[in-house]
């Protein structure tokens, strides 16, 4: 396509989409305008929610989570820990061993495709 002809129509056609996408914003505008205000009364609203659940995490976690954590007993949770982390390796062992790339294969595969 000649270089003049094709920004003859890539101009029209951005006059075109400008024209269809006012127009349209103009015959909605009312339409928008309702919108828009029903936003802005919804946005008080989820602000008021917003604060009420910021405020009633911060209350939970103050006055119950904490009691809860200095009742927990430490040797109890370090055993948790241990026995979270052991199951945790025998995971990752299980994984590599059902891989069917491994890490030496993996590096020889890819050396091999360039």
């Amino acid at each position: 396509m000649p270089y003049l002809r094709f920004l003859l129509l890539s101009f029209g056609s951005c006059f075109l989409w400008v024209f269809v996408l006012s127009g349209a914003g103009y015959f909605f505008s009312g339409a928008v305008m309702n919108l828009i205000g029903d936003f802005q009364r919804l946005g008080k609203v989820l602000l008021v929610i917003v604060v009420v659940g910021i405020v009633g995490f911060y209350l939970t976690e103050r006055l119950w989570l904490s009691r809860k954590m200095e009742e927990a007993d430490p040797e109890r949770l370090q055993e948790l820990e241990h026995a979270a982390s052991e199951k945790f390796k025998d995971m990752r062992e299980e994984i590599q061993e059902h891989n069917p790339f491994k890490r030496g294969d993996q590096k020889k595969r890819e050396s091999d495709a360039d």
